[in-house]
């Protein structure tokens, strides 16, 4: 629900909301980060594929999906879950980020400042990393950016 969460605007069309902050953080960012892979990789598709017997044998394409590795994520609301979620991103799966919150954390951006020149100092020759930069783009604030290239 965020900072300013729709909490009355649930409770008015009959949604239930609850609030649990940081006991379910983590947990919830591992969610989103196997949705992610889930859909990346096909694998409802693939598991409806299978349940329905149209399998007669291995393709080397059947179902591959794509490649989550150096490529570019994007989070629009960097609170406690999607900060999880952009780390385990980043850090699992050597993913770019971008991410947008109207409240941005200094300690996150300090975070991914800190990390990507972590990553600089410890890769071997022909992998750089360009660090945190604003771009404000067609965004009415700055987004932040990490870039593992």
């Amino acid at each position: 629900m965020g900072r300013n969460g729709g909490r009355q605007d649930a409770t008015k069309h009959g949604i239930p909301v609850g609030n649990t902050p940081g006991v379910l953080t983590e947990t919830t960012a591992e969610i989103a980060c196997a949705l992610t892979l889930a859909a990346a990789r096909r694998v409802c598709e693939a598991d409806v594929f299978m349940r329905s017997g149209k399998y007669e044998g291995w393709l080397p394409t059947l179902f591959v999906g794509q490649l989550l590795q150096q490529k570019t994520v994007g989070v629009i609301g960097a609170g406690r879950i999607g900060q999880a979620y952009a780390k385990m991103m980043v850090e699992g799966h050597k993913m770019d980020i971008v991410f947008y919150d109207p409240f941005p954390q200094p300690a996150f951006i300090e975070y991914l400042n800190n990390y990507s020149q972590f990553l600089a100092v410890r890769l071997h020759l022909g992998f750089h990393t360009r660090r945190v930069s604003f771009d404000s783009g067609s965004w009415r604030r700055r987004a932040p950016r990490l870039h593992n290239a």
